[in-house]
């Protein structure tokens, strides 16, 4: 629990609206599909490996985000 404690000192959980540009495209570090382009190009050009992935958009799926914030939205408005 302590070590647990100590790590999550460093961590940021972000609410649900802050999640929302964390899975659109975008062109900041914020974007996940930002994020993984990046590494890949930086790992083509270190040839770490030797193309471009075809399925980087296959490697997030943010369906279950979205059916949970469309949820907590809905709730918000009854409220």
């Amino acid at each position: 629990a302590e070590e647990f404690q100590s790590l999550m000192k460093e961590c940021k959980v972000l609410s649900a609206d802050e999640n929302v540009p964390v899975f659109q495209k975008g062109d900041t570090y914020v974007s996940l599909d930002y994020c993984l382009n990046t590494l890949a190009q930086f790992e083509v050009d270190n040839n770490i490996i030797s193309k471009m992935p075809d399925n980087l958009n296959d490697l997030v799926d943010a369906s279950l985000f979205e059916d949970v914030k469309k949820e907590l939205d809905s709730n918000a408005k009854s409220e």
